[in-house]
Formats: structure tokens, sequence, C-alpha cells
């Protein structure tokens, strides 16, 4: 219905009344994208600016009526559709590219940039944003920011998630908040993690911070051709258990092929059964030999012929053909509904004969083109929107085709979202009390359902009943010895997940303060907490699927025995942390710990893929599963990961494994003063080597220690390549040139053994400070890349004054700082030490940046200050979790 007219009004008094949409036949416009319904907007708006956007929804939510973000309309799943009226609310004319800081691998743009246009700037400078939508030349980076997009080469590098840093989001009482930043490990939940993929149901992004990659030094693409589609299906199995990971693994069969040929002329063979579009880039170097091992591949697959792209046109030709598939099935049918699901990628033949035959089923032709490398399936059913029974009988076989997903293991979405399209298979795919939780994850964003309402979760009438644990009488210590059995550490120890929820949900029902530990091995939130509840017995591997890379396992699994198992096939957890030989799976989850070889594999955070969870209402939660790529609901698993148990108690994950690296090399390299490491790591960050790690550190005589002579130096820095030999001798001996053109001396550590007991040295050096006895203070600075070495020298120099002995460790590839100040007194010991890194938290924040510390007691007195809506919601959100608050504050 029309909106009143002090409201419309007051939209035009913010935006200007040209860019406020009223009349019917305009409104038509936006009330639709690619899928079936059309909802019509009271009215569209267009701001310009994040205050423009603020405005507008105090004003929607003063007079109680809803409102949903749009970008280009590209959704394939009803996102921008407003189902419940109400205002539409078009980030289109946000579109400025606000920074481009290649020092710093940052681009701050706003939501309406498309995609296509930023890559196309940054490619000129030699950068790439990764995330590559089909939709790219269309789509928004905000609407690429709600569904969590992928795109053909997320298989080597990740999705949306994995590339944005920070955000800032109008939430729905108008407030702004800000979320991230250029540095990395901010301080309290993942906010910016889970506003990523929740479909513009939290609130409406107005401004990104984006993480930028230099584009790779080789690119070789390859269209393999079948006769079978079985064969293509296996052939790309096949090639991942070779130990390679390609960029892209792009499958598109014949009338896929038939509709692009007609479009494009892409040099398809139309009278294949499927084609198989197979990319790999990184260093030139060892390239060669995998394409060797990958032509062997497609040759035992019986691939009819190879067709390598000779140079960028031809390359750029069967892109085009891919990306624009979508778009040339209008060649052929006047409509096509474009399902998207995801099944474990050894699944797929399987998945994809069933699909077919589905096709016969309801006599409706289907196409095929999708991610075979993560198993990622785009069904294209052909139809035609005037015949109403064939109307019919398309929503029934997407209806099938969503329960053949779930019923090959896979979800029900891998990067179009749920939307209000298949939010009605929701019940099927998560339990009642994944349900329940995921409302009340909405709910702390948007208590009055204003923003997006309708899409994701399904209407609470639909969710069945869940009810609470039903707990014996006594008092904690009664009850919990029936449902756990004692550690020597004297924490409990659930056997189960029942028994792990309902020793929490006791606690809830006693008010117990209560921390959740694992081997001990890092440093939990302040708490002067009477019970303990340990993740120790829950210590079994259920599942290696070393086919598809993931492994299952429980918490209190030790990361040194499942690194153990991986190798046996040839794989590995790239996760590398501190005391990595005593630390359990859940440990290094609930602090996100990973290490120094994060520049190159990344944190938990993009590692794991499934997780399940106990909560201290007694409910068990379980978010994603075995598939890679998975848009299914919110991403709780961002906020259980690095909230060092403060949320609940993490009892199961599944992680990405990959293949072990051919080889390793490390080289060592000695610097006179911060400035020559400076110059040093802005080097190597803008060149094309995507080294593993680069670590400095000040006097600790990593060299001396391996017998590789270095001369005198204030600091040492470490740098590890991972690969093939080929590529590992490549990037050793461009380390070296690289040193020698900065005037450093320069060693290359040879044997294995050595390598990786340098690394070992390196990530448990602030561990084997700490350990030595004593007092210490603790500090982590998460900065913009470009001033890592700034702030090293910083540190040292705060050290000096303090006349403290400590330790700094610059993690010069990813922008962290970790300092370890000596405390050689109670009294005036603490006052300087205290004051050396409150001067250093300081700076921190002065060029874009946070410092956390512990002991926390130390420095309360620095947080008393007014709560910013970030931390609203993280508070929020934590009573949704904790309604108690019985585990430790965040």
């Amino acid at each position: 219905m029309p909106l009143t007219k002090t409201l419309t009004t007051q939209l035009a008094d913010i935006v200007g009344p040209r860019y406020v949409v009223a009349e019917a036949l305009a409104r038509r416009l936006y009330e639709y994208d690619a899928t079936f319904g059309r909802y019509s907007p009271d009215a569209t708006v267009f701001p310009t600016s994040t205050e423009d956007v603020g405005a507008v929804v105090k004003a929607c939510a003063a007079a109680g009526v809803p409102f949903t973000a749009r970008g280009s309309g590209t959704s394939l799943s009803g996102g921008p559709v407003p189902i419940c009226g109400g205002v539409i609310i078009s980030l289109s004319r946000m579109d400025r590219i606000i920074e481009l800081d290649y020092d710093n691998l940052r681009a701050v743009v706003q939501p309406g940039v498309i995609n296509q246009d930023m890559l196309s700037i940054l490619e000129r400078r030699g950068y790439f944003f990764a995330p590559d939508p089909a939709s790219q030349a269309s789509c928004t980076l905000g609407g690429n920011v709600a569904e969590n997009s992928g795109g053909p080469h997320c298989l080597k590098y990740g999705v949306t998630t994995n590339h944005i840093l920070g955000l800032e989001t109008v939430l729905p009482d108008g407030s702004v908040m800000r979320t991230g930043g250029k540095a990395v490990d901010w301080p309290g939940p993942d906010l910016t993690g889970v506003v990523v993929g929740s479909e513009g149901t939290f609130g409406i992004v107005t401004e990104i911070t984006c993480g930028l990659m230099p584009l790779p030094e080789a690119v070789a693409t390859m269209l393999a051709i079948f006769d079978s589609l079985s064969d293509a299906t296996q052939c790309v199995s096949d090639i991942i258990a070779t130990g390679i990971v390609p960029a892209t693994l792009e499958m598109m069969d014949r009338p896929l092929m038939h509709a692009v040929q007609m479009a494009f002329d892409a040099g398809y063979p139309e009278d294949a059964a499927a084609v198989l579009i197979i990319e790999i880039d990184g260093l030139q170097a060892g390239q060669q030999a995998q394409i060797d091992t990958i032509l062997d591949v497609c040759r035992r697959n019986r691939a009819r012929d190879f067709r390598w792209a000779k140079d960028d046109a031809e390359r750029a030709l069967l892109w085009r053909g891919r990306k624009g598939a979508f778009g040339a099935v209008a060649n052929i049918s006047p409509n096509k509904l474009s399902t998207d699901v995801t099944v474990p990628r050894t699944e797929l033949p399987q998945m994809l004969a069933e699909v077919m035959e589905l096709g016969k089923k309801y006599d409706l032709v289907v196409g095929n083109v999708f991610h075979a490398g993560d198993g990622n399936l785009h069904p294209q059913v052909l139809y035609d929107s005037r015949n109403a029974e064939q109307m019919e009988r398309v929503k029934k076989l997407d209806d099938e085709i969503c329960t053949l997903a779930l019923k090959h293991h896979g979800v029900l979405s891998g990067e179009h979202g749920i939307g209000h399209q298949k939010k009605k298979f929701m019940t099927r795919a998560f339990s009642p009390q994944d349900l329940n939780v995921l409302w009340r994850t909405k709910e702390a964003f948007d208590p009055r359902g204003l923003c997006n309402p309708g899409k994701i979760l399904p209407d609470k009438t639909e969710i069945a009943p869940w009810e609470a644990p039903d707990l014996p009488p006594g008092s904690f210590a009664e009850v919990a010895r029936q449902l756990t059995v004692a550690g020597e550490d004297g924490a409990w120890r659930p056997v189960d997940y029942e028994a792990a929820a309902q020793v929490l949900a006791l606690a809830g029902r006693e008010g117990e303060p209560t921390v959740i530990r694992g081997a001990g091995t890092k440093s939990g939130p302040a708490s002067e907490a009477a019970q303990r509840v340990s993740s120790l017995g829950l210590d079994r591997v259920l599942d290696f699927d070393h086919e598809n890379l993931t492994i299952v396992t429980q918490a209190g699994a030790r990361l040194e025995n499942l690194q153990a198992l991986c190798a046996t096939r040839g794989q590995f957890i790239p996760l590398m942390p501190p005391s990595a030989d005593q630390a359990t799976v859940g440990g290094v989850l609930a602090c996100n710990s990973s290490g120094p070889h994060r520049w190159l594999y990344g944190t938990p955070r993009d590692l794991v893929i499934g997780l399940r969870f106990a909560l201290s209402t007694g409910e068990i939660v379980h978010i994603g599963g075995a598939c890679v790529k998975n848009v299914a609901g919110y991403a709780l698993d961002k906020l259980l990961i690095g909230s060092r148990g403060c949320l609940g108690l993490i009892v199961e994950a599944t992680i990405r494994t990959l293949p072990l690296p051919a080889a390793r090399g490390t080289v060592l390299i000695a610097a006179s003063d911060a400035a020559k490491v400076a110059q040093f790591a802005a080097e190597l960050r803008a060149s094309r080597l995507r080294p593993a790690a680069c670590v400095a550190t000040r006097d600790l005589g990593l060299g001396e220690s391996i017998g590789v002579p270095l001369p005198t130096a204030a600091w040492t820095i470490a740098v590890a390549a991972h690969g093939t030999d080929e590529a590992v001798a490549y990037s050793q001996n461009a380390l070296m040139a690289m040193a020698a053109r900065h005037g450093l001396a320069a060693r290359s550590v040879g044997e294995a053994g050595e390598e990786r007991a340098l690394w070992q040295r390196l990530t448990d050096a602030q561990e084997a400070w700490v350990g030595r006895g004593g007092q210490v203070v603790v500090a982590k600075a998460g900065v913009p890349v470009s001033q890592v070495a700034l702030v090293a020298e910083t540190a040292a120099a705060l050290l000096q004054s303090a006349r403290r002995r400590g330790l700094i460790l610059a993690d010069l590839g990813v922008g962290l700082v970790h300092t370890v100040v000596e405390v050689s007194d109670a009294n005036r010991g603490w006052e300087a030490a205290a004051d050396a890194v409150d001067r250093l938290g300081q700076k921190c924040r002065e060029i874009g940046g946070h410092l956390t510390w512990s002991p926390m007691e130390v420095f309360r007195h620095l947080c008393s200050r007014q709560e910013t809506p970030a931390e609203t919601i993280a508070h929020r959100l934590k009573v949704a979790l904790d309604p108690r608050e019985v585990l430790p504050a965040l």
C-alpha cells in the first residue's frame, strides 16, 4: 500500500524528490530479480551516503515500515525483492571507489561499485580482487557481500568472506556499526564475518574494505573435451587427487555449450557431452610439470581433445563463454531457472545423473554449468513462463533438486543464497535447535523484524518445538558428576555432545560462572569461575574424507594427531599454532590461532566449513558441513571461532585439508634497522611470489640457532616459500636477489628438518618466553601491513625506554606485531610495562589499528568509554547464545 504522506516527504527531504520513486509503473522495475515471484515496493529511494541510508532507515523504523537493500538486482534467490512491501533502498548511486591502497593491499569502496569495474582498474596496476561471480560485469560488491558470492576462482582463492576485512553497516535502528578495517584480528566476535552472507537481513552495508592480491605471474587455461559427463566429473576428482589445486575447474554440458556457441562462438564443441575449463596460475617455474600432470589425468579419463588458450585473447573468449552462459540461455529458451546447490565433489557423478533423470521425469530440458572443483552445481531448467502447467513442473523439479542435494550430504545453496525461494527447505536442512538460534541471531540485529523481512528463515510457526534438557535436581557438582568424568586438571569432561550441552545447561540453570578449556595451551579470558568444562573427553576423529579434502573431528582431538593422519594421504591442515604438539582442535578454533603461515593459508575462520557447538541453553547447534561452499543460513561458525569459549563450547569441526606442498624453503635476511625491514617487506608484498610466511624478529638468534651465519643485525627476517620444487627454488633465488637490492645479507635454509625447526621456534617463541616463569605482559597489535615495521620499531623503543626485557615478533605479511614485556617486580614493574603497552596501543590506533593484551586486569582503566554499536550488537549476540551469561564476558 502507498506510504504515508509524512514518510514520503521525509524520504524526499533526505535524498531529494527526484530520488524517491513512488509511481506505480516505475515501482515495477524493482519488484523482481531472477526468481519467480514479483513483489512491488511502496517506494524506492536512492541514497548517496551512509548518512542518507541511516536517515532513511530511521524514518522507516519510526513509521514501522519494512525496508530492503538492493544493488543491481542480479540475485538468483529473491534476496532484494520486497515480499512484505515497504521501501527499497537502492544502493546504485553509492558507487564510489573511496580508496585503492596498494601499499596495504586494501580497497575501500561503496556497495554500488560493479565488481568488474573495480577489477579492471586493479588489473591495470597489477592487482586483483579474487571473488568473480558469473554476473561480474553487472553485480555490485554490496551484493557480493550480502550473498557471500563465489565464482570460478574460489576453488583456490576462497569466496567473498575470505577477502572482506571490514564493513560499515547501517543497523535497523539507523545507527552505524563499524567492524574490522585495514588491519586483521580485531578484538571481539567476528561481526564482519557474520554480516557477510546475511543477505541484507541484519542491516545495510554502506562501505566495504576489501583485501587485494598481486596478479599471478603466469596463467594457463585449457579446455578439455569429453564424450561422457561421468568421465568429465571423475577427471575433476582425479586432478585434485594428484595434489594440484587449480585456480578453476569449471564444467559445462551440451545444452549450455549450444547456447554459448549461438551467443559468443567461444570455440566450444557442440557435439561433445561436456567440456572442462581448467586454469592454473602462480609462478611460471614449475607450471609445465603441473600442466603435464593434468593432461595425463585427462587422458586417463578419456578426454578426446585439449585446447590451450594461446594468448590472452583466447583465454578471454573461453571465459566469456563460461561467464556468459546464464545469459546465453535466452537464445534457446524464453525462460530459465538457475538452481544452486553444493554436494561433496565425489557425489557429483551420481548427483548429475539423478538431475538428468529428473529432467526426463518432468519432461524439461536441463542444462548444466557449474563449479566442478568444489561441487557447486547450477542446473539450468529451461521453460516458458507463459505455460502455466510447465511452470508447475519447473517448481516441482526445483524442489526435487534441493531434496537430492540434501540426500547427497550437500547444502541448499553454495553462492546464490536462500532468499525467499528456498526458505521452505530450511526445516529439512536444519534442526529446530539450529533454526531457533538462527532466529535469535537475526533478532539480535533486527529486534523489530523490519530489515528485509521474510528471507532465509522459515516462520517460527513452521519450526518444530524444542524442549530444553530435563536435568535432574541437585547442585551443580552433584549433577555434573552424573554427566561427565573428572579430569586430572579438575575440569568436568563430557564424553558426548548431549552431556556437553547438559552440563552447560546446568551451569545456566544454577547461574554458575563457567570457563571452557582444552589442553590449556592458550590463555583464556579472565574469570573467577568456579566451574571448568573441558573438551578433552571429546577426542575422536570422526571422518577423514581425503578425496574431498575434509576431516571431521571432535574438539578435544590433538592437532598433532590429526596432522599425522592427514600425512598418510599426503595432506595436512594448514595451521601451525603455538604448542601445536599439545593444542586441541577446539582450543585452536576458539582462539582463531593459525601461526605465521596464515599469509598463504589463512586462519581457522577460512578453513572451517562446518561447526557443531553446545550452548548454555542446552541446545546443540550445527552450522555448515562437508561442502566447501555453503551460504545456507547465517555464518555462526565465524562467531564461535575466535570467541575463546565466551559464547559456547565447540564440540565438533569439519576442516578443509590441503595437499602437502612438494617442497618448502626459507630464506633468512639480516636488517640493521626497521626502515630496511619495511622497504624489503613492501617489495615482497607487491611481488608475485606469494610466500607462505614472512616474520621479522629482534634478538632471537635465529641464524645462529640453525648454523646459518648472518652478520650481527638488529632484525632477522624469515621468509617461507611452499610449492613445487621448481617454484620454491625460484622463490628462494628471487628472495636472495630482492635482499641484495636492499643491501641486506641473506642465506637460504637448506635441510627440511632445519627449516621446520626454524619455523617451530618462531611459532613457539612467545609461548617459550611466557613459560620461563615470572610475570609478563603480552600484547598483540593488528595494524595495516605497511606499518608493521614501524610499530615493531616503536615497541622496541618502548621496551628500551622502560628498561624492560622482552620479545618482538612482527608478521610482515598480514600485519601483526606480538610483544612480550618482562615485569621485574610487582609494583613499579607492572606500572612501567603497562605504560609501555598503553603508548604502543595509542600508536596503533593513530594508524588505523588496534592492540589487545593480557593480563586484562592491568589495563581495565583503558576500557571505560561509551559503548559502540558493534559492542551493543556483540552483547546482544552474547545474550542470544548465553542468556544467563554464565560463560565469560566477551
